[in-house]
This record gives structure tokens, C-alpha cells and sequence, in this order.
């Protein structure tokens, strides 16, 4: 019988992955066996927005949801130094990062903008994350 975590062995980074469709991802990718580091702009960026207490509960979560390895990294994605801090770290605790899944806002989060009134962003943050951080 085929398994469903065919994922084993790998490492993902999901950035923006604290809350909403990124949180979504990140406790997929667990379920299928990948090892994870969930981000937020910061410690507390699920309780910004009412979905959670803490960035650590949530990695603790999906952890415990999926049986899988999940570390909780935040930091400024719009801070090139930071970016390959937080690259540098994942690689440390997990491994090499075979996944990267740009997930976040840009528009709201580590600006402290309440999502009501988040506007459009004046570019995507996330765009300028690539593979060349994460080498």
C-alpha cells in the first residue's frame, strides 16, 4: 500500500503561513510527511487577527495535527538581511529547503495594519524572495 506522505524528508517554508491560506498549506505540506517552518511577521501575528495565540501554537498545532516536524521562524520578509537570517535558520533546524511557497500578504501584517484597512501593497514583498535567499 502506497504512502500518503510522500512528502517525507522534505523541507518546506511557507511564508505568511501564521494564519489563512498559508496556514492552510503549511498543515497540508505536514500532512504529507514534509518537515515545516511556518512564518509570521512576528511571534504574536495569528492573535492580530484573531485566529490563533501565538505563532508557536500554531507550529505546535499543525505538528500535532500531522505528526510531522514544525518550527514557528518570523521576521520581516521586506528586509533583504532578515530574509537570509530566517533562510539560514530553517536550513539549521530542518535541513536544506526543498519548498518554498511565497504566501505573504505584503499588504497587512508586520506594517501593523488592521486587515480592514489594509490597501493595496505598493509592491509584493514576496516577489523578492527567491531561490537565490534561500542558496
Amino acid at each position: 500500500m502506497p504512502s500518503d506522505r510522500h512528502l517525507e524528508g522534505k523541507v518546506a517554508w511557507i511564508t505568511g503561513s501564521s494564519r489563512g491560506i498559508g496556514h492552510a498549506i503549511a498543515l497540508h505540506l505536514a500532512t504529507l510527511g514534509a518537515r515545516v517552518a511556518v512564518h509570521g511577521s512576528s511571534p504574536q501575528s495569528p492573535c492580530a487577527f484573531g485566529e490563533g495565540t501565538s505563532l508557536d501554537d500554531v507550529a505546535c498545532a499543525i505538528a500535532e495535527a500531522s505528526g510531522s516536524t514544525v518550527i514557528a521562524v518570523c521576521g520581516d520578509l521586506t528586509d533583504e538581511a532578515r530574509v537570509k537570517a530566517l533562510a539560514d535558520e530553517v536550513r539549521s533546524r530542518l535541513g536544506p529547503i526543498d519548498i518554498l511557497v511565497n504566501c505573504a500578504g505584503g499588504d497587512i501584517g508586520s506594517r501593523g495594519t488592521a486587515a480592514p484597512n489594509a490597501g493595496k501593497p505598493t509592491r509584493n514583498d514576496a516577489v523578492f524572495i527567491s531561490l537565490e535567499d534561500l542558496r
